[in-house]
């Protein structure tokens, strides 16, 4: 096989794969922000007639997502994940340190066969504290699949 024969094989393989993994996620826009969530996942809505705030797959697979223009500052994202692992370690889980990448901040908890990551991801807009707050949760042995799409998820949510 030819050197360009080997190049385009390997153009075409990854923009199939770029486009599988783009086909996984689907975009919500509600009325305060847009955020993706798995395509399998479907929406539920807020009790309150908000818009959809859950999307859940069964009761191992869960985002959910609200906006709170109040919850923390970017500087107070330490504060805000230790909360966080209060309220996670009462229901049982095993906690690891909270990651803190720019305007995102995460914590991972386990307890028996799910994991579950509180978020939050400041935006800063209006108020240094205008964030989107929430979790996501799946099975242990799914983490693999759905821990690249929640990353995505949380760098492509965005404010209205």
């Amino acid at each position: 096989m030819s050197i360009m024969k080997k190049i385009f094989a390997i153009v075409a393989f990854a923009a199939i794969c770029i486009t599988a993994s783009a086909q996984e996620l689907v975009t919500y826009t509600g009325s305060e922000f847009i955020v993706q969530h798995p395509a399998e996942f479907k929406g539920e809505e807020d009790i309150w007639g908000a818009g959809t705030n859950e999307w859940k797959m069964d009761d191992n697979h869960l985002l959910t997502c609200w906006y709170d223009e109040d919850a923390c500052k970017v500087v107070e994202f330490d504060m805000y994940a230790a909360v966080q692992k209060i309220g996670m370690e009462d229901k049982g889980m095993t906690c690891g340190d909270p990651v803190i990448k720019g305007n995102i901040c995460t914590l991972r908890g386990v307890k028996d066969n799910q994991v579950e990551y509180a978020y939050v991801v400041n935006f800063g807009i209006k108020t240094y504290s205008e964030c989107l707050t929430g979790k996501f949760r799946c099975l242990v042995s799914d983490e693999a699949k759905y821990k690249p799409m929640f990353d995505t998820i949380l760098s492509t949510m965005k404010l209205k």
